[in-house]
């Protein structure tokens, strides 16, 4: 596959890998001018009017989702119906996993184990990877996913550590499935927020694609300048969710080209629009960046699930953001040919 690159005021042709490559180093290159702090003390809280917690059984939740995207790209979710058994059965089992030797993850090393899709499994500290920058990020993690499709991805398919038997397994496929199963349930309030019928995503996330990470980040007594646990990036997401019981997560206000902190509320989840999510919204709703610190003397776990339409599905930009003055900036694209090929799969 061949995609249309532009170069400054010239455009050209380039593989699938290359563009993937390229972008990458695109968006290295941006994230300098961003002014993301290294240094946690000097970084503000949000307030709940920066970054708001949405009802999720509130009538006014739509209402409310709409102003927070299209404002700051980020909002704290409650009386979500993940219960909370659940979400600590996520962190019990990404403290296991985090609590085995080095040279039993290494065995399941992401891009480096034969006979594994790319992108999943063990991706070490100090990692040049998810996303690249100058500096590595000072985080490791393990990463699943479940991509139905032309490159039949599914869960029984990903480096599943053997020293942690099937129960260690079942538990982190038990919140997976409970993440997805939120999804779903967000996907109506999603369309009724752009004014579309409820049921309009239904289509094109017939079989979404799903990835899970078990985050770890160690105790940073200070980072370096330019240094961070993940990096300033977006997600290439429709939308991510994010369980965190540490703060960390540092979120830019494009309006105020100021960062903030973002709390760690018990029973919530942190919600952000992803890029594939900003190009169906005909860029009306904002993908926000962001990156994770952990200066302290404890580490902190979070669990990002990121939430993609169906892989080969070809999306359209959303009726209801069009309009004569406005019309759509972007052809119906894929996963797989558009937000897949610039993260580089």
């Amino acid at each position: 596959m061949f995609l249309r690159m532009s170069v400054g005021a010239s455009r050209r042709w380039v593989s699938a890998s290359a563009y993937g490559l390229e972008k990458e180093d695109a968006l290295r290159k941006e994230a300098l001018s961003w002014k993301a702090s290294s240094n946690q003390d000097e970084i503000l809280l949000a307030t709940d009017e920066e970054v708001p917690v949405l009802d999720f059984m509130s009538a006014d939740y739509p209402e409310a989702l709409r102003k927070a995207n299209t404002e700051i790209g980020f909002h704290l979710l409650k009386n979500h119906g993940v219960s909370d058994s659940i979400m600590e059965k996520g962190f019990k089992a990404s403290e296991v996993y985090h609590a085995l030797p080095l040279d039993v993850k290494m065995k399941y090393e992401m891009d480096h184990t034969p006979g594994y899709p790319g992108g999943v499994g063990y991706l070490p500290n100090n990692n040049f990877k998810l996303p690249r920058r100058v500096k590595g990020n000072l985080t490791e993690t393990f990463i699943i996913k479940r991509e139905e499709g032309p490159r039949d991805i599914t869960f029984d398919k990903m480096p599943w550590p053997e020293v942690l038997g099937e129960e260690w397994k079942n538990d982190v496929l038990e919140y997976t499935k409970a993440l997805e199963d939120l999804a779903m349930r967000m996907l109506p309030k999603y369309a009724e927020a752009l004014k579309m019928e409820p049921s309009y995503f239904n289509k094109s996330f017939e079989s979404p694609l799903v990835r899970l990470r078990l985050a770890y980040y160690p105790p940073v007594e200070q980072y370096e300048e330019l240094q961070y646990g993940v990096g300033p990036h977006v997600d290439t997401t429709f939308f991510t969710i994010l369980a965190q019981r540490e703060p960390g997560l540092v979120v830019n206000n494009e309006k105020e080209n100021t960062w903030r902190r973002v709390a760690a509320k018990p029973g919530t989840f942190v919600i952000n629009t992803g890029e594939i999510l900003r190009n169906l919204t005909n860029d009306t709703w904002l993908s926000t960046r962001h990156y994770a610190l952990n200066a302290g003397s404890t580490p902190r776990y979070s669990i990002p699930f990121f939430f993609c339409p169906t892989s080969d599905y070809p999306c359209e930009v959303i009726p209801s953001t069009i309009t004569p003055e406005r019309p759509a900036k972007y052809p119906p694209t894929s996963y797989l040919d558009g937000q897949g090929v610039a993260q580089g799969e």
